[in-house]
């Protein structure tokens, strides 16, 4: 897989993120990112995004692909899969496939704090640029993808051949 930054046309870099490793369980077995069983099914991908503190272009090059591997050491720690990302010079993007019983709002917290204790531990120069301790702004972006199609019909029709099985 290319990791090479894609030039854009305001001459700043992109850092492409890629999640190398599937989830996996301990016995090192991928696990299942869309669960089907015989009372459950879930996909739901969702955009997050959130910007550097005053929105000032501090991520170098060195910085996001630091940033890129802490991002990923984070998401393999949770099982959670990046579908896509870019980290800008201000700003990191991603679309996940969540677990409905994350909190997004408590994953993206904890993820932007530690995102921003390994920068500061990698990058002590940070702390110049931003004395009170906060490379990222408060806020965060966050939108839901839906996506209805054939499992929705599985699930309808899992249901009811449940329902038959009862019946009989």
């Amino acid at each position: 897989m290319n990791n090479t930054p894609a030039k854009t046309t305001n001459n700043h870099e992109k850092i492409k993120l890629y999640n190398y490793r599937k989830p996996v369980d301990e016995n090192n077995t991928p696990i299942k990112t869309n669960i089907f069983n015989h009372l459950n099914f879930f996909q739901i991908h969702v955009h997050v995004a959130w910007t550097t503190n005053g929105a000032k272009p501090i991520l170098t090059r060195e910085i996001c692909y630091s940033l890129n591997n802490l991002i990923k050491e984070f998401t393999d720690k949770r099982s959670l899969e990046i579908l896509n990302g870019e980290i800008n010079r201000d700003s990191v993007y991603m679309f996940l496939n969540l677990n409905p019983k994350t909190s997004l709002e408590t994953l993206v917290n904890k993820l932007k704090q530690f995102t921003s204790d390994g920068l500061y531990r990698m990058f002590p120069a940070l702390s110049r640029e931003y004395p009170d301790g906060q490379i990222w702004s408060q806020g965060y972006l966050c939108l839901s993808e839906g996506k209805l199609g054939n499992e929705v019909k599985e699930y309808f029709k899992e249901q009811t051949n449940l329902a038959l099985q009862k019946a009989r």
